[in-house]
């Protein structure tokens, strides 16, 4: 009887025994590939990383801002919309643009973000519509975005990602004289949005904007040295690049008295083009309209409108 016993004992053992090492060598979860990522260039402007700190200018006299572009969020979310990474990099890493994974096998959206100081994202544990990018507000910096599906199976990868801009670009171009007493200009409009969602397609108008709808603006203080001159120019990024806009040009003396102002409807914007309201503020030209545009196009930032006022 002991025999017996001890037979039945030794069995269960042995069956065991398979059972473990058949289940170990039949997993193929701990594979992993080496996936590496380059940030090589931007679309729009052909500059590299490399080049990230020193300013150029373009061929209408802007400073062309991906210099200022600091800072870097990068993400791999699996098939199911998951996140499996995330990565931030700003520009004191000699390595920004450059990022190295460990994958299985499998499918993969990247998403990579790059901008200035100040831009976050948020709800992104998941690819999901509320995922989203964005400077916490209205006062947008100019942003690249880059998307691609990556496929690992059995070995390493190296893979180049090329980013375009992913905002637009509003201008205000004054023809007449600032007069002396003028002291702050300001330029809003209606609707904008305050992020963009992070599943969005690159190089697309962005309909599924995930943040309030409101009212963005930005006002600077008039140098010196441009009153009493002609052709002055300011802006703003703008991400609304889906729907119409009411523009709001504002100019206000030191007591924050309206001098002059303007508004111009049914204004467009279009991702990687700049749109330029240019006409005469301060009724330096005799029966000129604020609601008479004229249009032409330029393409030194992406493909520019100019719209006159």
């Amino acid at each position: 009887m002991k025999k017996i016993l001890l037979l039945f004992a030794i069995a269960g053992m042995f069956l065991f025994a398979c059972k473990k090492e058949h289940s170990s060598t039949t997993s193929p979860l701990g594979k992993k590939y080496k996936v590496s990522f380059n940030v090589t260039n931007f679309a729009q402007q052909h500059t590299g990383f490399s080049l990230g700190h020193h300013p150029a200018v373009n061929a209408l006299g802007d400073t062309v801002s991906v210099n200022a572009l600091n800072l870097l969020y990068f993400y791999v979310f699996d098939s199911n919309g998951n996140r499996v990474t995330r990565v931030v990099q700003d520009s004191t890493m000699a390595d920004m643009g450059m990022v190295a994974d460990s994958l299985p096998a499998g499918t993969y959206n990247v998403v990579v973000i790059a901008g200035q100081k100040g831009l976050i994202t948020g709800n992104d544990d998941s690819l999901a519509p509320t995922a989203f990018f964005g400077y916490g507000g209205f006062n947008w910096q100019d942003t690249f975005f880059g998307r691609l599906s990556l496929t690992v199976s059995d070995q390493n990868i190296s893979k180049d990602i090329t980013l375009g801009r992913t905002i637009a670009k509003l201008d205000v171009k004054l023809l007449d004289a600032i007069p002396n007493s003028a002291n702050t200009l300001s330029l809003s409009i209606i609707p904008e949005y305050s992020d963009i969602a992070l599943g969005s397609t690159p190089g697309s108008p962005h309909p599924t904007n995930t943040g309030t709808v409101d009212s963005g603006k930005h006002a600077i203080t008039i140098p010196v040295s441009a009153k009493g001159t002609t052709n002055f120019a300011f802006g703003m990024f703008v991400s609304n690049t889906s729907k119409l806009m009411e523009a709001h040009i504002v100019c206000r003396d030191a007591s924050n008295h309206i001098i002059a102002s303007a508004v111009v409807e049914n204004v467009h914007c279009t991702v990687n083009q700049k749109t330029i309201l240019s006409g005469n503020l301060f009724g330096g030209v005799t029966g000129s309209s604020p609601q008479s545009f004229t249009v032409k196009v330029d393409t030194a930032w992406g493909n520019t409108t100019h719209i006159g006022f």
